[in-house]
């Protein structure tokens, strides 16, 4: 212990300078943040954006370099350095300097997370898990990857060197990624998040432990290049098709789907003269009307993804890769496009030819659990199941609406998973100028959150409730909006079914889909 202290008042005194420009930058970042939560104006524009955007990128910047400095200051690399002659045990210098890191940037963190909690009413009492949970996950991608980075390397411009390459590298996996089949196509669930934390963690134990172990910064260098080419050969030769159709089972023979899609043979009646694909177009873009129903009450529906394979008569086919999307279907009728891309050479083989055009829907169910009714107030009111929310007009274009359709709102560390309507007759609006109390429709919301905070300095969340599906009826009027004592329900969305619905027409030809295009409503803004 006293080795620990040793070195820890060691680094004290050589980083003073780093450690009190992070602190000071820390508490300039958090107490401004403290007097907007006061009510005072938040200066949106001129040189206070400037120096509140850099101060931002500053904090997280200087917990970096204390990181940095701190290993730099018995470097790991090499075997000249003064340290290795005294007896320094490597099991006491690393918890050094993680002693560091956890009084002058941990500690910093929680105790200002607790102060903006309760500034904002929340109780942090009530909040343990998420408070240690987020410094746990900080940790990890802040702490932990600066010194992965620091134990490799011995100066700044080495450092520099390595960022670069990782910043080509990311550029790299990103193209990559976006060139092999399926890889967009999201999985559901935690397990890949959860295997990709387990790898990242296993990668960076490995390391520290050869460098602080043993020093052998280029057997080190090597397991991080290593895991690199790993992580490009998972992204090249995972069977993305099969994860998926394990992910989004093919629904069992006589199942009754909650949601019932119908691909249309015919384009929709009407319109103007379809586009025709230009000459260098490599793909054609089609696009098939498709109606849908929810069938049980109280249920809704996603499409996450869309595939199409096309078959001509001499058994040519085109398949495209999954396409992630995000359409969400409510009780009762909806009329949709479902976009499809056809590459341009077998469209024009088979593009006034009968053709069967199937369709595979990766699909999750939601039931509404909880349903409460919320009666809009006057300043902030407490949400069961969201937090603290109010009424406020939003701008469109610059053109300040007093019609309100969501509610603004706050809460501790996550966003909820919640789903609600809205039914425009039971609003409490005085109709504007551009306002009709006789439009009714229903409006929904769904906003899908993951369980465990994200690694973040603020650890509360603002956030709208938008109730989609209000726009204008023919005689270019608005239904009537949210405003205090209009009611409108939340729930809490439960999955009960993620399979895949297929479907399929005959005897369509291509050319017969191609876009039209519509007529602009330029009154519609």
């Amino acid at each position: 212990m006293n080795q620990i202290l040793h070195i820890f008042r060691k680094d004290v005194r050589h980083l003073w300078i780093e450690i009190s420009g992070s602190l000071l930058l820390f508490a300039i970042y958090i107490g401004r943040t403290l007097w907007l939560w006061g009510g005072q104006e938040n200066p949106a524009d001129g040189l206070g954006r400037v120096v509140w955007g850099t101060v931002m990128v500053l904090v997280p910047t200087s917990w970096v370099l204390i990181v940095v400095r701190s290993i730099h200051d018995e470097s790991l690399v090499g075997d000249r350095q003064f340290w290795v002659t005294r007896p320094y045990d490597w099991k006491k210098l690393a918890a050094a300097k993680i002693l560091t890191a956890l009084l002058f940037i941990h500690v910093p963190l929680f105790i200002a997370q607790v102060a903006i909690l309760e500034r904002s009413g929340f109780r942090a009492a009530l909040h343990v898990r998420e408070l240690l949970l987020v410094q746990l996950q900080i940790f990890w991608v802040l702490d932990v990857a600066a010194a992965l980075v620091a134990a490799v390397t011995s100066n700044i411009v080495q450092i520099l060197l390595w960022l670069v390459g990782v910043a080509v590298f990311i550029a790299g996996l990103a193209s990559l990624a976006e060139a092999v089949p399926n890889e967009t196509m999201p999985i559901p669930g935690d397990a890949p998040g959860y295997l990709a934390g387990a790898a990242w963690v296993a990668l960076c134990a490995v390391v520290l432990l050869i460098q602080f172990r043993r020093r052998k910064v280029w057997i080190a260098r090597l397991v991080i290049f290593a895991a690199a080419l790993a992580l490009v050969l998972v992204i090249v030769a995972s069977p993305y098709a099969l994860l998926v159709a394990r992910a989004y089972p093919e629904l069992p023979p006589g199942a009754s789907p909650p949601l019932i899609l119908r691909v249309a043979t015919h384009p929709r009646a009407g319109g103007s003269k379809p586009y025709e694909p230009g000459e260098r177009e490599k793909e054609v873009s089609l696009t098939f009307p498709t109606s849908s129903s929810v069938i049980e009450r109280n249920t809704f529906a996603l499409i996450e993804g869309v595939r199409v394979t096309i078959e001509s008569a001499s058994g040519e086919t085109s398949k495209s890769r999954w396409h992630p999307e995000d359409w969400e279907f409510w009780p009762g009728d909806t009329e949709f496009d479902v976009p499809v891309s056809v590459e341009r050479r077998f469209f024009d083989r088979n593009r006034d030819a009968p053709v069967k055009v199937h369709f595979s829907f990766a699909m999750r169910a939601y039931r509404e659990t909880g349903i409460h009714e919320v009666i809009a107030r006057a300043g902030e009111f407490p949400v069961e199941g969201v937090g603290t929310c109010w009424l406020e007009p939003h701008r469109i274009r610059g053109i300040l609406f007093r019609r309100v359709d969501s509610l603004s709102c706050e809460s501790a560390f996550v966003e909820p998973t919640v789903s609600g309507r809205f039914d425009t007759s039971a609003s409490t609006c005085t109709p504007g100028p551009r306002e009709d109390p006789n439009i009714h429709e229903s409006a929904h919301l769904f906003v899908q959150s993951g369980s465990d905070p994200d690694p973040e300095i603020i650890p509360v969340h603002f956030f709208g409730l938008y109730f989609n599906g209000r726009g204008i009826d023919s005689s270019r009027k608005f239904p009537l909006g949210i405003c205090v004592g209009t009611p409108v329900m939340l729930s809490k969305p439960k999955t009960f079914l993620t399979g895949r619905i297929e479907t399929e027409i005959d005897g369509i030809k291509l050319s017969d889909f191609l876009p039209r295009p519509e007529t602009p409503n330029f009154d519609a803004e």
